[in-house]
């Protein structure tokens, strides 16, 4: 994205998962109907048209255009304010999480020198849509960060898995390269193997599909069991040993997994 961007994903209702998308320049209303840029449905609370978001002066911001309906930022009601990463907008009864999204500028130099940015000159540098695999057994930081930021996530366990082992669990989460979540990742998860990278330029949902066919594995003698791929020791250690096809499918581009002291990236094609 050429342009600073701010990514409004809903956090409930029938829409929930859905991102909004509001680039400078380029102002956007979100209502109940199609009047509105960016309709909502399944809320009676929000009014046809309810809010106006816009850039001004290098941030976004947000405008109540039916206050009757209701608006609140992170639990206080308003009429117009400035919007920051991470914060909780409620037109109605919808939710939505705020994350922004910078342009990328190429560093002045050449080389990277510290592991993190090694690490992100890997990733940015990737071909097709950044994912990450993260382990949320690994550490409870991780279900912090996850549940602070907007990107659209899934836990890789269906039904009652996610219900019981959520909070153990592997989760399928979509990033932006220039986002606020890679930095977080890196900087507080280098060398804790929290989970592995990928990317790809298939949907997100087939993307999922094709990491939950790693969960399970056929151990001789022992029938199916359950397989940690997403840790990144274990997929280093398994890849050159397991058929590409079944690593990859058709829809995983490359796997990014840190090395032992979490001072790189190695990449897995």
């Amino acid at each position: 994205m050429s342009l600073r961007t701010l990514i409004l994903t809903v956090q409930n209702g029938p829409e929930a998962g859905r991102t909004l998308t509001v680039a400078e320049g380029a102002p956007r209303r979100i209502g109940a109907s199609v009047a509105a840029d960016d309709p909502l449905s399944g809320d009676p609370s929000m009014a046809p048209v309810h809010v106006a978001v816009r850039w001004e002066d290098g941030a976004p911001r947000v405008r109540a255009l039916q206050s009757a309906h209701g608006t609140w930022l992170n639990g206080q009601g308003i009429s117009d304010a400035p919007l920051a990463e991470g914060d909780d907008l409620c037109i109605g009864g919808t939710h939505l999480r705020a994350s922004i999204v910078l342009p990328y500028v190429a560093p002045a130099r050449a080389t990277p020198t510290t592991p993190k940015e090694r690490c992100l000159d890997t990733l940015r540098h990737a071909p097709g849509r950044l994912y990450a695999v993260l382990d949320a057994a690994r550490d409870d930081r991780v279900r912090e960060l996850m549940r602070c930021n907007s990107y659209k996530r899934s836990c890789l366990y269906d039904g009652w898995g996610e219900t019981v082992f959520g909070e153990a669990a592997p989760w399928l989460v979509q990033l932006w390269k220039t986002g606020l979540f890679v930095d977080q990742l890196l900087d507080e998860g280098l060398g804790k193997a929290w989970g592995v990278f990928l990317t790809s330029r298939a949907p997100f949902a087939e993307v999922r599909r094709q990491c939950r066919r790693l969960l399970q594995v056929n151990v001789e003698g022992q029938g199916k069991m359950l397989f940690r791929w997403y840790d990144p020791g274990v997929l280093a250690s398994v890849y050159p040993h397991m058929p590409r096809a079944q690593l990859h499918g058709t829809v995983i581009d490359a796997w990014y997994v840190e090395n032992r002291d979490g001072t790189e990236l190695i990449t897995l094609r």
